[in-house]
């Protein structure tokens, strides 16, 4: 764990780790959620996809949140539990996650094609269900009153 991944134990996500998907460009609400949660002390273990976003009007950019920020193609079926894995093994706990990711078409309703809707439905609804799938697959709630374990 690098110094800016490292959380502030005195902040109230102090010892969580979270996982933020969509974090690819400085703008987006991805990169503000892993900030934010960063910012409350949390580990954040931050993902994206550029290529979607250079295919995008707004071009690839650089997400410039103080931590690393890793690329996984979420249309992929196989992507979400993968994912997940590469945290547990990465810090051995998983808190929160955060699915911010978005796949967006420049598609009109007269040109929108079969292939479209199944690439969005994969990105946008698929990888979500499977990502809290696997995240409850493996999280262990706390006792009440107590603070979430891995």
């Amino acid at each position: 764990m690098t110094n800016s991944q490292t959380a502030n134990t005195d902040a109230p996500l102090s010892g969580r780790v979270a996982l933020v998907t969509g974090v690819s460009r400085d703008i987006g609400i991805g990169a503000a959620v892993a900030t934010r949660l960063h910012d409350l002390g949390a580990t954040v273990y931050a993902t994206g996809w550029p290529p979607h976003d250079a295919e995008m009007p707004w071009g690839e950019r650089e997400s410039g949140v103080p931590f690393p920020v890793f690329r996984h193609d979420l249309e992929d079926a196989t992507t979400p539990a993968a994912l997940v894995e590469e945290v547990w093994a990465t810090y051995g706990a998983l808190d929160i996650v955060a699915a911010v990711h978005a796949r967006s078409s420049s598609q009109g309703l007269a040109e929108l094609t079969v292939e479209e809707l199944d690439r969005s439905w994969a990105a946008n609804t698929r990888s979500v269900l499977l990502l809290a799938q696997e995240f409850l697959r493996r999280h262990t709630p706390a006792p009440d009153g107590q603070p979430p374990t891995g």
